[in-house]
């Protein structure tokens, strides 16, 4: 029996990997030949397990694909000095067909249900929390809108990419050339019935509370 706490494995391979840039890469795991995977909402993430010296190591990673797909889940691994034995092997050795154990999903930021506007404000790779939010909510004909800091064009990572997929819903904030998301006139503009969601490094989230 499993202890209390304890979330189950799945196996899975590397089916696709896609470098952004020399630190960062998206990742798409796969099941097995005639397996499917659990569904997941929009806001899950997962923890990859490998083990360093023959101990099991566990990282958290947001779930940045469609939430209506059972055929691959999708990451993105940024590696920084300071990165675990997980994220490093993700990004520097995981290779077409690598054998990869995961967790089940598990959902720590939910959509709320009855919102009339959501407004979602990343700074930097947080954004990646939000991927999935923006695609349910583009299919949902949500209304909605994503605020994009951070500090330089080779740290906005995705911002071309989102722009592309939601046009005008996409407000990107370049910090070195803008200066600051001007949050007070951002916040107070939004209608009753709004709910804000923020995740990215710990001065814009404090500043948006």
């Amino acid at each position: 029996a499993l202890h209390q706490g304890v979330r189950p494995m799945i196996d899975v391979r590397v089916g696709a990997i896609e470098q952004l840039t020399p630190h960062i890469r998206v990742l798409t795991f796969e099941p097995h030949p005639g397996k499917r995977l659990p569904a997941f909402e929009p806001g899950s993430h997962i923890e990859v397990q490998l083990l360093e010296d023959g101990r099991p190591r566990r990282s958290a990673f947001s779930l940045t694909g469609s939430s209506a797909r059972r055929d691959s889940y999708q990451i993105v691994v940024r590696v920084r000095p300071e990165s675990g034995h997980v994220s490093r092997w993700l990004h520097d050795s995981a290779r077409l067909g690598s054998a990869v154990q995961i967790t089940e999903p598990r959902c720590g930021l939910r959509l709320a249900s009855r919102a009339r506007r959501h407004v979602l404000i990343a700074g930097g790779v947080g954004v990646t929390a939000f991927l999935s939010h923006l695609k349910a909510l583009r299919e949902q004909r949500g209304d909605y809108h994503l605020y994009y800091t951070f500090r330089s064009y080779e740290q906005g990572i995705l911002a071309q990419r989102l722009v592309d997929e939601h046009g005008t819903r996409i407000t990107v904030c370049v910090s070195a050339e803008q200066g600051r998301l001007p949050l007070d006139r951002i916040l107070r503009a939004q209608p009753r019935g709004t709910h804000l969601y923020v995740c990215g490094p710990s001065a814009p989230m404090q500043a948006a509370v």
